[in-house]
């Protein structure tokens, strides 16, 4: 029993001993000193915050036949758009975007067979387009067009 009792009163002094020297201590003043942050800076990883992106889907067509159309709404603040077209038939197509309200031109591209349009607006547009209806036609020159359309708005152009 003494022995137990001796070993225990030795382990808890063992411990008392590193978990003192391993405490900044400043003999002079019997003070553990106060630590300066920017000296030794204390670093906590957390989790990132992903912020997801702002973006709103504008339309979504498949391009057969010989004439087709989206026709689509970018809401106020949303002004960077991004149109993917992907001409998988024989023909080319030519595609026009067009603002309803002002029949301000966006683009006019002819899109080869086996080829696709990734247009942005911010490249001929840095600010973003007008908000408001806007309509994109599709046409094959009277020949049957065989792709996929597709369109999203952001409110800044990184998020495209």
């Amino acid at each position: 029993m003494k022995k137990a009792a001796l070993l225990s009163i030795i382990s808890l002094s063992l411990a008392a001993s590193i978990s003192a020297a391993s405490t900044p201590f400043d003999q002079k003043t019997d003070r553990i000193p106060n630590v300066n942050p920017s000296v030794n800076p204390v670093v906590v990883e957390e989790d990132p915050i992903v912020t997801p992106l702002d973006t709103s889907p504008l339309f979504s067509t498949t391009l057969a036949g010989s004439t087709v159309s989206s026709n689509f709404n970018v809401a106020g603040g949303f002004g960077h758009v991004k149109v993917f077209i992907k001409n998988t038939g024989k023909s080319t197509i030519r595609a026009v975007m067009v603002h309803n309200d002002t029949k301000k031109e966006y683009f006019s591209k002819d899109i080869a067979p086996g080829s696709t349009l990734d247009w942005r607006s911010y490249t001929d547009t840095p600010q973003g387009v007008r908000g408001g209806k806007f309509t994109i036609t599709y046409r094959a020159g009277g020949n049957i067009m065989s792709g996929e359309a597709w369109g999203l708005s952001a409110e800044n152009n990184n998020e495209l």
